[in-house]
């Protein structure tokens, strides 16, 4: 099945966000006439839901960044400075005692340290990967996001394009029935017709112009609705242009469940579970770490006498790092980790078998859809060719008004059940490509 025309999608070089933004918004507020692949990038650059989940992934591969630095040792650089004074004091020596004059004391130390862990039994690179795990969840959860966005502004898309064909045809109508009600003035006036009958038209007028009034009404809201999400005001007007049908064969390709980005996403999210009770039972285990420093400190007394002295010292050292007891929280942290594990893998299955009921309903909806659109066309065909007959019979003086004008009500139901048909196709045809991924490229600006 040909889907429409998707475009280009290609990340090339990537320019700054808002300078897209504005460039894209200044071509949208210029034309009236706007297609699908124009509304749905003004949509996802104003969504506030897939700026968030952009945002998060942009913080996954931040933790991602600091987690690298885990493999480096660790450098500090330690700089102190103490000044003191000391009064006169009474030292007693035997009998006798000295009055030893006060003193100033200053301490100047200047020095680093270096600490490296050499052994931790692995859970640094199990850190990394479960990093890893999250961030390429993120990278699918933001498909995830994408996904909802599109398909929330399709279903409006497709409703103003529903809405707008049907505003023409029941205005059609509309002038239809105002001409059917002036021919029955008529005929009432002559006496060929009861005056009952003018009440009668009438009533369907007003009815008719009621259902005008809240397809006009429906159809603003929509186009105000999509507005909005494109970041215009919602006064601002613009047409649609149409979306490309399917081809006359329906032909279904399998949908992969497990490539969905959901199931991509929770698949990941146990991984890096899994990591993280890894890590949680690990952490039980004793780690070695070295340490080196150099210190270097200067001593001064102020005293009748000066005096200065100097000195520097180094060192090296192993520590063995041995957890004996912390009033159970490393055991808390474990289960904890092995019950989100385990809640990871629940939500997996769970997921996996409401995406699976998913694509089945959808693959059902569309066969059906698609079988319903093809009778309402040759329903249409049908009444289209009853019309013409109508019209040319009325017009030769074959036929009243009367009978062309229920053979025009006929043909204008038929072309109602082709629009709420092709809009129920359309609907069904797009989550089927979602499904499939043919929109997951688009927005990657």
């Amino acid at each position: 099945m040909a889907g429409p025309a998707h475009g280009d999608f290609s990340q090339g070089n990537k320019v700054p966000l808002f300078l897209v933004f504005m460039a894209f918004m200044v071509s949208v507020q210029s034309q009236e006439l706007m297609t699908w692949n124009q509304i749905a990038k003004a949509v996802l650059l104003q969504s506030p839901s897939f700026a968030r989940a952009r945002a998060e992934q942009h913080t996954a591969e931040a933790m991602l960044r600091i987690q690298k630095g885990e493999y480096y040792p660790e450098l500090n650089l330690g700089i102190s400075a103490t000044q003191t004074e000391q009064g006169p004091r009474e030292v007693y020596l035997g009998a006798e005692s000295i009055l030893q004059p006060g003193q100033a004391l200053g301490y100047h130390s200047a020095g680093v340290d270096l600490s490296y862990t050499l052994f931790d039994w692995g859970n640094r690179s199990r850190k990394k990967k479960a990093l890893l795990k999250v961030q390429a969840g993120k990278r699918e959860a933001l498909v995830v996001v994408k996904r909802r966005v599109l398909e929330d502004a399709f279903n409006a898309y497709t409703g103003m394009l529903t809405s707008g064909e049907l505003v023409e045809l029941l205005e059609e109508e509309r002038q239809l029935l105002e001409r059917r009600l002036d021919l029955t003035g008529k005929l009432v006036d002559r006496g060929i017709q009861p005056a009952v009958d003018i009440y009668r038209v009438r009533f369907e007028l007003r009815n008719l112009r009621v259902e005008i009034l809240r397809e006009k009404a429906f159809l603003e809201s929509s186009r105000g609705y999509l507005a909005v999400m494109m970041g215009l005001d919602f006064t601002h007007t613009f047409q649609l242009a149409g979306f490309e049908m399917p081809e006359d064969s329906l032909v279904l390709s399998p949908v992969n469940t497990n490539g969905q980005p959901l199931i991509k996403e929770l698949m990941a999210n146990l991984q890096a579970a899994r990591l993280e009770a890894q890590i949680a039972w690990w952490q039980n285990i004793p780690t070695l770490n070295l340490n080196t420093y150099y210190q270097r400190s200067n001593q001064r007394f102020k005293e009748v006498y000066g005096n200065l002295g100097q000195n520097w010292n180094t060192g090296i050292s192993l520590s063995l790092y041995v957890p004996l007891l912390d009033k159970g929280v490393r055991r808390s942290r474990m289960e904890n980790r092995v019950l989100v594990e385990r809640i990871a893998a629940m939500d997996l299955h769970t997921e996996q078998q409401r995406i699976g009921q998913r694509i089945h309903e959808v693959e059902a909806q569309l066969k059906s859809h698609w079988s319903v659109y093809d009778l309402v066309q040759r329903n249409l065909e049908d009444y289209e060719t009853i019309l013409t007959f109508e019209q040319e019979a009325y017009e030769a003086g074959r036929r009243d008004f009367t009978g062309y004008m229920q053979a025009w009500q006929f043909y204008s139901s038929a072309r109602r059940s082709v629009l709420t048909a092709k809009q129920d196709l359309l609907v069904t045809f797009f989550q089927y490509e979602l499904l499939m991924g043919r929109w997951d490229g688009i927005g990657d600006f």
